[in-house]
């Protein structure tokens, strides 16, 4: 388990995947007690594979239902990142509460993703776009699918439309 704050990480184990983990995203990341932390975190993280975070998923829907929000994200090999949130914090939350703040309405918002923390926003915009290699849930969701990040989907579509 990790406990995310602003530009700090706390583990209760420094494991490969850890301090792997802290690497790719340029954070610091310590090793503590973490029963001895009172701060609460801005979110916490497990890495695991797939289906234990299910797992995990599952225990604390059934006990804390509707009490926080969550993204289940492919990592790389085998794992998968399970991060709790505050409750409305995700890129839909965000960006609709922003579109709002700016009389936009969600029909004229288009959004791309290509994984789970997209969903919502993929979902709830007036032009939802999965890329290719976009999870199967998102592109199930998604109003088109476009080429692969690697192959300028963005660009593409934009593009596409645009001509």
């Amino acid at each position: 388990m990790h406990m995310n704050y602003i530009k700090k990480t706390f583990t209760d184990k420094l494991s490969k995947k850890s301090l792997n983990y802290a690497d790719n995203l340029g954070i610091e990341i310590y090793k503590k007690d973490l029963s001895k932390i009172i701060q609460l975190p801005n979110s916490i993280l497990f890495i695991d594979n797939k289906q234990n975070l299910e797992e995990i998923l599952n225990k604390m829907n059934s006990r804390f239902s509707n009490t926080y929000s969550h993204v289940l994200i492919p990592w790389k090999e085998n794992y998968w990142f399970l991060q709790f949130l505050p409750q409305s914090t995700s890129k839909g939350d965000t960006l609709f509460e922003w579109a709002e703040y700016n009389n936009i309405s969600k029909k004229e918002i288009l959004s791309f993703g290509d994984s789970y923390n997209d969903l919502e926003m993929i979902s709830g915009s007036g032009v939802g776009v999965a890329m290719e290699n976009a999870e199967q849930k998102i592109k199930e969701v998604a109003d088109y699918v476009t080429s692969s990040n690697d192959e300028l989907g963005v660009s593409n579509f934009i593009n596409k439309i645009l001509n």
